[in-house]
C-alpha cells in the first residue's frame, strides 16, 4: 500500500513538473491529440480592467509571442514577469505561456489564448482563499494548488458558456471563438 501511495504522489509531482515545464506545449498537443467533441461560442464582451492589487503569480515559461493587457497598458511577457488580479493575458498564434500562481497552481495557455485573472486570495491564516480565473478563448492546462485542496468551492474557472467549479486537481479546456456570419 505504502507503494502504491508514493507512487501516485510520484507521478502527481511528475506531472505538475512537465506541466510547469511544459510553456503551454501540454495544452497544445493534448488538445491536438484529443479534440473537444464540441466548439464552445465565445459570447461574453471584452474583460474589463481591474486595478492591481499585488503579485498572485509569475511567468515560468514562455515560448512565441504573449502579452499582458494591464490597466491602459500592453506589456510584452518575459520570464518570471509578475502576474496581478485584473490581468489579461493573451497568446498569438505561435505563442504559448505557462504561469504558476502563489498557492502553487499552475495554468498553461496554448496559441491564441486569452483568460482574464479576475480573483486571487492566498491568506490561509485569515481564511482569504479565493482564485477565479475566466477563460476568453483559446486552449489551457489547469493544475489547481493549496486553494483547491483547503477551499475547493472557492476556486471558479469561467468561461463563454460555463463556470466550473473544484472538486479534482487539473482538467484542459479549449474554447473557440464563434464564426462571423
Amino acid at each position: 500500500m505504502k507503494r502504491i501511495i508514493i507512487l501516485s504522489i510520484w507521478v502527481f509531482f511528475m506531472c505538475s513538473a512537465a506541466m510547469a515545464a511544459s510553456d503551454g506545449e501540454l495544452a497544445r498537443q493534448y488538445m491536438e491529440e484529443h479534440p473537444l467533441p464540441i466548439t464552445l461560442p465565445l459570447t461574453l464582451p471584452a474583460a474589463s480592467k481591474a486595478a492591481a492589487s499585488g503579485e498572485v503569480a509569475r511567468v515560468k515559461t514562455i515560448a512565441g509571442t504573449a502579452t499582458i493587457a494591464r490597466a491602459d497598458k500592453v506589456i510584452p511577457v518575459s520570464k518570471d514577469e509578475s502576474i496581478y488580479t485584473g490581468d489579461t493575458l493573451k497568446t498569438g498564434a505561435n505563442g504559448s505561456v505557462g504561469i504558476t500562481f502563489k498557492d502553487n497552481t499552475i495554468l498553461s495557455l496554448g496559441p491564441d489564448s486569452v483568460v482574464v485573472i479576475q480573483e486571487f486570495l492566498f491568506a490561509p491564516a485569515q481564511g482569504k482563499l479565493s482564485i477565479v480565473t475566466r477563460m476568453i478563448k483559446g486552449t489551457a492546462a489547469y493544475f489547481s494548488g493549496i486553494i483547491a485542496k483547503l477551499s475547493p468551492q472557492s476556486v471558479r474557472f469561467e468561461t463563454p458558456v460555463a463556470t466550473v467549479g473544484f472538486r479534482g486537481t487539473k482538467f484542459l479546456v479549449k474554447i473557440e471563438e464563434e464564426a462571423s456570419k
